[in-house]
């Protein structure tokens, strides 16, 4: 049980760090980086 529990709890860490890596890059954009809609 404790195993388990223990495994499923490293999975959402790291599914969360994943989430958490690619999100502001998909969504968000660096700040830096305008938008080719803006531009034109």
């Amino acid at each position: 049980m404790a195993s388990r529990l223990t495994l499923l709890t490293l999975l959402l860490l790291l599914l969360a760090g994943v989430c958490a890596a690619a999100l502001p890059q998909s969504e968000f954009g660096d700040p830096g980086t305008p938008e080719p809609e803006t531009s034109s």
